[in-house]
């Protein structure tokens, strides 16, 4: 009870409770004290440990007003007048709710996390071999074990806490379990302020430092930057330490509801998608293909002329929505630039309807089958190819015309931008990933089109439809390809909100081809205020473009004959980087990425004893990778190592917290390590193979093997893709016709 309920009791106070009001107004007085020496006190721990932070709260004001109080167990609470008189921590004692909430969370943690399965490899990758071997080996030894809770090994890899209150749940939850590494969100100043008062920091970062644990403050931003921010954190310290994450949501409101939906829409993508190994050498060997085959690359110091920008742009997916707007594309095809999505080529073709650039996005050369399905090899050479650096030479060689982008998530691009006078040139374009419809969405953009249309883009099934692609497509079905399994399969993935009310059937790729391209659209709407895309695809909604079914599209018509438009990107927005053969191997700089392979295992050079001492040391070894990445110098051999050594961390972070016997669960841990060494190994030997490690043609340096022996580990066959197509595709539609009706 505090002294505003006793003044507002009625009639007059007993002996005993006026005894207590004296007393809680002394504590009330000394509490006032008290939270102005705590604050000094807590600035200069902060000075020391974190100086930024001290710096940014030193002569902080806060927005709102602040009435600190105390009941009689002489800890602060905090009323919030600007709130209606809203008392924070809603109990007589805040530590008590806090050691409550921090047991539970403990308790209830249940160290499952991100734990891998084998996987098709048709290409005989290390990547997957060394993988498939840590998995086994991490299996092995924890086969009879039981699911641990937190609360059982008194040890947390990383915790996420949103909300940080009054600071008194971070007392509750280290006095229970080590966590290793903590980051804390707090999107409200004015609350940390309040903690700064409150909670003691000073022996809380001594403690931390004297430890060896990891804590970073993540305060003050939008949900959407503290979202990156985060994202931001595991790049530099292991994106593996998400993998086996405990997330507490501390304290509720409108603002922290809104950071936990966006932490949560975007967290599956913190150790996702990050690239292995092989794929960066196919994807370089690609690259260097181009620049030196006279492959045209998009110039960064052209723009499109203002009077073509007001052009309509038809970015064109093959997902089945598709077919309601054929209609409309047939007979408006000629007033506006089209760019066909990879297959969505096939059903253009198949509907009379001529577009003027093909994107395509994958470094595999099963897109060149689907190409080369198409009987009209006239139809194909008018076209130019828009795609990213590591685009198939064989898909290359298919068109005259290229506009390749730089991919600023592989190594070719920071080669060049460092290291060769014409890198400069090139236009990056970021998330033209995970699915082609991406890369038409960024590239058209990029472009500088201001009037852009989507089509047959649903990133997911409509819950009505039976198929996922359009049915003017020859390239699905009976033909070979499976429209329903692999990459199409949505059952049992999550609803997404659909573009004309319902819902959509999608999956994990889909989820994320969505959030990219609304991040895309959002970040270009941010520049560019006059930008308007509409999106009439009957798929997935995606923020940012407005729903509008075709039949309902009022067309605005920039004037302008769209085959000067496609000329000028051709003729003034694309050069050729016409690089000779020595040049390619000197961009590859062999001796400095193999001094990097020993930089970043020398943390792990000895076996460490302990969890913390493991998980420190694979945080040290991502760190040294991060430094690497800092610099655009080194930025390639970060892009090459990272993928694939941050998905042997999860696998050994798997072995750590899934055997409950410390001992047991190094040793395991080290077993997976040793696969890591493997990999550095057969890494350092096939990057001598660049540029020519052209992917599908690769295995004449292997011998057909998947890597090279080593002691405990030999070389596996490699087992080789076959074609695409169960039979050679017989189109009856021999030449392209086009149909304006």
């Amino acid at each position: 009870m505090d002294i505003e309920t006793l003044a507002l009791k009625g009639g007059p106070l007993s002996a005993d409770e006026i005894r207590r009001v004296k007393a809680l107004s002394r504590l009330q007085g000394a509490m006032s004290d008290m939270l102005v020496a705590r604050f000094q006190e807590n600035i200069r721990a902060f000075s020391a440990h974190l100086p930024e932070i001290a710096a940014q709260f030193k002569h902080y004001r806060p927005t709102q007003n602040l009435e600190f109080f105390c009941t009689e167990n002489g800890i602060p609470n905090l009323m919030l007048p600007d709130r209606g008189g809203d008392i924070f921590y809603k109990t007589d004692n805040p530590q008590d709710f806090c050691d409550a909430q921090a047991q539970r969370a403990i308790h209830e943690h249940i160290f499952t996390g991100t734990r891998y399965k084998k996987e098709w490899d048709p290409y005989g990758q290390i990547h997957f071999r060394y993988l498939e071997e840590a998995v086994a080996k991490e299996n092995e030894a924890s086969c009879n074990e039981e699911l641990i809770s937190a609360e059982e090994l008194k040890s947390i890899p990383n915790a996420v806490i949103v909300g940080i209150g009054l600071g008194y749940i971070l007392q509750s939850l280290y006095s229970r379990a080590e966590i290793i590494n903590l980051v804390v969100v707090e999107p409200d100043l004015d609350m940390f302020y309040a903690s700064l008062h409150c909670f003691e920091w000073a022996p809380f970062l001594d403690f931390l430092k004297e430890n060896h644990f990891g804590i970073n403050l993540l305060l003050g931003q939008t949900p959407e930057q503290l979202s990156l921010d985060l994202g931001a954190y595991y790049e530099h310290h292991g994106r593996f330490l998400s993998a086996q994450c405990l997330c507490l949501v501390h304290h509720a409101g409108k603002e922290i509801r809104k950071v936990v939906d966006t932490l949560l829409n975007d967290y599956y993508r913190l150790h996702a998608a990050m690239g292995f190994f092989d794929d960066h050498l196919f994807g370089t060997s690609h690259a260097l293909y181009a620049a030196t085959h006279h492959k045209h690359f998009v110039r960064a110091d052209v723009s499109l002329p203002e009077e073509y920008r007001q052009v309509p742009l038809f970015i064109i997916g093959n997902g089945p929505s598709l077919d309601e707007d054929i209609p409309y594309l047939r007979k408006h095809q000629d007033e506006a630039v089209i760019i066909a999505c990879g297959t969505a080529l096939d059903t253009l073709y198949h509907a009379g309807i001529k577009p003027d650039f093909y994107a395509a996005t994958e470094r595999t050369p099963e897109i060149c089958e689907t190409i080369d399905a198409i009987p009209d090899r006239e139809f194909i050479r008018s076209l130019t190819l828009i795609a990213g650096d590591v685009i198939h030479p064989y898909t290359q060689d298919l068109f005259e015309h290229t506009a390749i982008f730089g991919k600023p998530d592989e190594p070719f691009y920071w080669r060049m931008f460092a290291r060769h006078p014409k890198g400069r040139l090139i236009r990056p374009v970021n998330v033209m990933n995970p699915i082609v419809g991406n890369l038409g969405v960024s590239a058209g953009l990029a472009l500088g089109f201001r009037n852009v249309v989507l089509f047959g883009l649903d990133n997911g099934k409509n819950i009505k439809a039976d198929r996922m692609h359009s049915k003017y497509s020859v390239t699905y079905g009976e033909n070979g390809l499976s429209d329903t399994s692999g990459n199409y399969n949505t059952q049992n993935g999550p609803l997404l909100p659909g573009n004309f009310g319902g819902e959509v059937a999608a999956n994990y790729i889909f989820r994320l081809a969505n959030r990219h391209m609304e991040l895309v659209i959002r970040l270009m709407k941010k520049n560019d205020a006059q930008l308007q895309i509409i999106n009439c695809s009957g798929g997935a909604l995606i923020e940012g473009a407005d729903p509008v079914h075709s039949k309902d599209l009022k067309l605005k018509s920039g004037n302008t004959d769209k085959d000067l438009i496609t000329h000028f990107i051709r003729e003034h927005m694309t050069f050729d980087l016409n690089l000779n053969a020595e040049q390619a191997e000197a961009l590859c700089n062999k001796d400095e990425f193999k001094r990097a392979c020993e930089c970043i295992y020398v943390p792990l050079q000895q076996r460490p004893k302990s969890r913390t001492e493991f998980v420190k040391a694979m945080e040290k070894c991502s760190e040294n990778l991060w430094l690497l990445y800092s610099s655009p110098l080194t930025r390639p051999l970060s892009c090459d190592l990272e993928g694939s050594t941050q998905a042997l961390f999860i696998t050994a972070l798997s072995a750590l917290y899934h055997i409950k016997d410390e001992e047991k669960a190094v040793a395991a841990a080290w077993d997976v390590i040793k696969c890591l060494k493997n990999f550095i190994d057969d890494a350092k030997r096939l990057f001598d193979f660049l540029p020519h490690y052209i992917m599908g043609e690769h295995h004449r340096f292997l011998n057909g093997k998947k890597g090279f022996d080593h002691e405990d580990s030999k070389a596996p066959e490699a087992h080789m893709r076959g074609r695409l197509f169960k039979q050679p595709v017989n189109d009856p539609v021999k030449k392209f016709v086009k149909r304006l009706r």
